[in-house]
């Protein structure tokens, strides 16, 4: 509820309660519509929602991810959480007064460096900060991660899914393009309490990024973004081989922001993760989901096993059998 004054708070309330009966009565058959009638006679200035959930039996074949998906799509709510086993979950039940680390990616598919980078960073933070040791896991998608030909394709949408979910990883999907809005996302969910618990931490590579956020109370902006003790842990890269890693010492950052790289480097914001494979730093989502399309066998030693028994089992991404 969004509105300053509780009377009309309750207002609200009650057009969106109005809303729902009506929704359930006359829509039951498009839950898209469903949905988008929520928020008759209502703003986004006024309420926010969320989370939903389907259930019963006039909604069977109702899949709640999806859903998750048109709450963020149709705007009527900025970000939505659910858990590894597909249950749709309230964010704050999930994150208040819990560390956070963030990864974001289109997971198109898993590698086992997109894994690998977000294991690590939560291992050194684990490390480093004993009082993380409650912390959650979440892969974060975009909005613009789903697109392809400028729509959203559901059953890929799902797919990607299906195997984060058999990795055991929560899951959000939000229309956040730039990253300071998703550390005042986790910011209102992950609020600090007197005790001084409640840190999130996202964090980032420099291909695929992994974030983690620490409390705080400042939105927006560049600066903002690192506000609440918020570190960003960089994965090197390389483009070969035999290529040069980038670590967090060396991003390639236009010359007028070199100066806030520095600041953010020398105290602690941006850190390298100390331990990685680097056998496989070269591999790209990209790279693998071409070798998925074309039959190469090769691509299903660079993703996790759990990841390539699901592409398989499911022909997901344009799978095509391995040559003989």
């Amino acid at each position: 509820m969004l509105d300053p004054v509780t009377v009309s708070q309750q207002e609200a309330l009650g057009l969106a309660g109005v809303n729902l009966i009506y929704g359930a009565f006359y829509y039951a058959d498009d839950t898209t519509q469903l949905i988008a009638s929520l928020m008759d006679d209502l703003s986004r200035r006024r309420i926010e929602v969320d989370m939903i959930k389907f259930s019963g039996p006039a909604f069977a074949q109702v899949d709640n991810r999806l859903m998750s998906l048109q709450l963020v799509q149709q705007g009527l709510t900025d970000a939505a959480m659910f858990t590894a086993d597909g249950e749709v979950v309230e964010p704050a039940e999930v994150l208040y007064k819990k560390p956070v680390m963030i990864e974001r990616g289109s997971f198109r598919p898993v590698t086992n460096v997109t894994l690998e980078m977000l294991d690590r960073a939560v291992r050194q933070l684990q490390q480093d900060s004993p009082d993380a040791q409650d912390l959650v896991a979440i892969m974060e998608m975009t909005l613009n991660n789903l697109m392809s030909e400028q729509a959203i394709d559901h059953q890929d949408f799902l797919a990607r899914v299906d195997i984060l979910g058999a990795l055991g990883k929560m899951v959000v999907i939000s229309n956040y393009t730039r990253f300071d809005r998703v550390t005042s996302y986790l910011r209102r969910y992950t609020r600090t309490g007197s005790d001084g618990h409640g840190r999130t931490h996202p964090a980032r590579g420099v291909r695929g990024k992994v974030l983690h956020r620490n409390g705080g109370r400042h939105p927006g902006g560049r600066r903002q973004a690192f506000q609440g003790r918020v570190k960003l842990f960089i994965y090197p890269t390389r483009e070969s081989d035999a290529g040069e890693l980038t670590t967090s010492d060396r991003l390639d950052v236009k010359p007028e922001l070199n100066h806030l790289y520095r600041h953010l480097v020398e105290n602690g914001y941006i850190e390298s993760i100390r331990e990685f494979d680097a056998g496989e730093l070269h591999v790209t989502p990209g790279g693998v989901l071409a070798a998925i399309q074309s039959g190469d066998p090769s691509w299903e030693k660079l993703v996790p096993p759990q990841a390539a028994a699901v592409i398989k089992q499911k022909g997901l991404f344009g799978y095509v059998v391995a040559h003989a």
